[in-house]
């Protein structure tokens, strides 16, 4: 009797201490895997700063029309300078000068108009010039109208226009031309309407169709250029400018 009591007692304590032994094992190993699953997860701050987009400088010629300029001063990151020197990108009136590239050339045509009831057809290139420098040898009858924009734009290819050519506002035009006798106005070739006649330029008709640009007397070529030196922001920027704009201000259907 007292072996198998013995017996049991010494069972009792071995039970005892397997669940001990086992219960101080599962312990450390959940510890364990907490420690190793928080080292882990450590987030690590970002190492790359952010970086803004170049903002560009663009020039625009005077006589720019402002439809340009509503276009491409509504996009972001482009900045208007009034100094050309401090311009990545430029639009010019005209020949480009040196040391730049042209990226786009836009051709805008213009027109000479006088009185639908005029009997005249044509006139040289080199009398509306004249016209334009005020010079009385000439032998023309006629004086010249123009809109503060057409004059910034010849203003930039015949130097500036004489006292004698009149400045008037695009809705004034007409009436003028309707009301003066002896008026003639150059306008572009959107402001055209049927109550004017337009006349031949040495011969040359911008209502013809097809108008051979090269050989019709006043197409001023808007140029977008940038700098022989523009890196590759500049250049891209460039192009998405001269995506904005018409090819021409002429429309041949109308």
């Amino acid at each position: 009797m007292k072996s198998s009591h013995k017996m049991k007692i010494l069972r009792f304590f071995t039970i005892i201490a397997f669940l001990l032994i086992t219960s101080c094992s599962s312990f450390v190993d959940t510890h364990a895997s907490v420690d190793s699953t928080v080292t882990t997860v450590q987030i690590q701050p970002s190492s790359t700063p952010f970086q803004p987009d170049q903002i560009i400088n663009l020039f625009l010629s005077p006589g720019v029309p402002e439809a340009w300029v509503t276009l491409v001063t509504g996009q972001e990151g482009i900045s208007l300078v009034n100094d050309p020197s401090t311009a990545e990108v430029s639009i010019l009136v005209n020949s480009p000068k040196n040391n730049i590239s042209t990226v786009f050339t836009s051709k805008m045509v213009y027109s000479v108009a006088v009185p639908f009831f005029t009997v005249q057809d044509g006139i040289e290139l080199s009398e509306i010039i004249r016209l334009w420098q005020g010079d009385g040898a000439g032998g023309s009858d006629y004086a010249l109208i123009v809109s503060p924009a057409t004059k910034l734009v010849l203003d930039e290819i015949w130097g500036p226009s004489a006292s004698s050519v009149q400045i008037a506002q695009d809705d004034a035009i007409l009436p003028a031309l309707e009301n003066t006798a002896g008026l003639m106005a150059i306008i572009p070739f959107e402001a055209i309407t049927p109550r004017m006649k337009i006349l031949k330029i040495s011969g040359q008709s911008p209502l013809e169709k097809p108008l051979d640009e090269d050989r019709y007397p006043l197409v001023v070529p808007l140029n977008v250029v940038i700098r022989e030196d523009a890196n590759q922001k500049v250049a891209e920027a460039a192009q998405k400018i001269a995506q904005l704009l018409p090819a021409t201000n002429r429309d041949e259907s109308k």
